[in-house]
């Protein structure tokens, strides 16, 4: 007859151990990823941003005002 008794509990034991490990390790990645997606599209939003104010184009047409070269005489 053979012994098994050991090499099967032990096998047991770090299957489930490789399985949290690789849980945690998934886990970790996804959440890594997802802050570097974040930091992607808040540097092209602002890149966008600073640009635009560079070259002076905010987008959005200037309020002509009442005062122009009409206010005095």
């Amino acid at each position: 007859m053979k012994k098994l008794t050991k090499n099967k509990s032990s096998k047991a034991e770090n299957l489930r151990a490789e399985t949290v490990i690789d849980r945690s390790t998934r886990v970790s990645k996804q959440i890594l990823q997802d802050e570097a997606e974040q930091r992607e599209l808040k540097t092209e939003r602002l890149r966008k941003a600073r640009l635009e104010k560079e070259s002076g184009f905010s987008g959005k047409e200037p309020k002509a005002t009442s005062k122009g070269m009409h206010g005095k005489s």
